[in-house]
């Protein structure tokens, strides 16, 4: 990975805010980032204490290695590790990022997880405002993840981008000429036009990549993998984003700080998917809408289970034998005892 202050910036900025215009770069992002300007340049005090509470921010695009611009892993674990040396009873991520680069983020969710057990201290998460794509798999790194009702989690997947400038350089007169010493190694210059081979590459690491991702939000919040990427990187709102198993509770950043700080809070609730209460009726919803899917195996299991739910037969009981009798006789009139 690069770093993306010298090679996965467009330069632009406007004062103290600096555009991010990630190029050739793998991202768990949400794609309405791009090109928008982030406040920069001061980086952010390790902790702040709420009571017995370590409030560490994490706020805009995440890169992979410190630099100026932008937060990053690197640093978030840092200032983890800060936090969990100090008096603090726990610590609270308040994240508010779109995601950034693949390349050190699901190491450093783990990382923190694993540092938090070292330390004898939990790692929870809270949403403050937005919580996507590589900001979301951040938030996983703590035990439970609260958001406010209008909090906005997901987006839990891969994207890259690949500029094809060639239709352009031949307008201009310009034909770029590449030497190189296998068929996929021009891939990804703008130069050079982007073919279906090109694609089907791509799409094969981008694919790769995103399983990586739904594997470690599976890990952390007891999902299974399938009903990760049935989400199809949607994002959530609120109510929304607990009953898709994203987040444990919905409350406000005050409520959470109150709530951290009484004794019974201090663990998951017994029984919680990673922390995700999980009622009757979200079940059942679930179960509808495999029923009304495209997967025929998935949509039969998820109708039984419906039928079992609500005291309704599935079709498949054993009929009484008296009313099977008949029905054989009716099939086949030859056949009588």
């Amino acid at each position: 990975m690069s770093q993306i202050s010298r090679s996965a910036l467009v330069a632009g900025y406007r004062g103290n805010r600096q555009a991010f215009s990630p190029t050739a770069e793998m991202l768990a992002i949400q794609p309405k980032a791009f090109g928008s300007f982030w406040d920069s340049g001061a980086q952010p005090q390790p902790f702040e204490t709420k009571g017995d509470v370590a409030v560490i921010e994490v706020v805009g695009p995440l890169m992979h290695h410190e630099e100026f611009w932008f937060d990053s892993y690197d640093a978030i674990k840092c200032r983890v590790a800060t936090a969990l040396e100090s008096p603090a009873k726990c610590v609270l991520l308040s994240i508010d990022s779109p995601g950034g680069l693949v390349a050190g983020c699901f190491d450093t969710v783990r990382e923190i997880r694993r540092m938090a057990r070292d330390a004898g201290k939990p790692v929870y998460s809270y949403v403050d405002a937005l919580s996507a794509s590589g900001g979301y798999a951040l938030a996983c790194a703590g035990e439970r993840i609260y958001c406010p009702p209008t909090g906005l989690v997901g987006s839990i997947g891969v994207i890259c981008t690949r500029d094809d400038w060639s239709s352009a350089d031949a307008q201009r007169g310009v034909r770029t000429h590449f030497i190189t010493s296998g068929a996929r190694k021009a891939d990804g210059n703008p130069g050079n036009p982007m073919t279906p081979e090109e694609l089907e590459a791509q799409q094969i690491l981008v694919d790769a990549q995103a399983f990586e991702f739904f594997r470690l939000v599976g890990e952390c919040r007891g999902m299974s993998v399938e009903s990760i990427q049935a989400l199809e990187a949607g994002v959530f709102v609120g109510a929304a984003a607990k009953a898709s198993g994203l987040v444990a509770q919905i409350a406000t950043f005050d409520e959470v700080i109150a709530m951290l700080a009484a004794p019974s809070e201090q663990q998951p609730d017994e029984g919680d998917r990673g922390g995700t209460q999980v009622t009757y009726e979200e079940i059942k919803g679930a179960l509808k809408a495999i029923a009304e899917g495209e997967d025929s195996e998935e949509k039969e299991k998820a109708r039984k289970a419906l039928a079992a739910m609500e005291g309704e037969p599935d079709g498949d009981e054993e009929k009484p034998k008296e009313e099977a009798k008949v029905e054989a006789e009716e099939e086949n009139p030859e056949h009588k005892e």
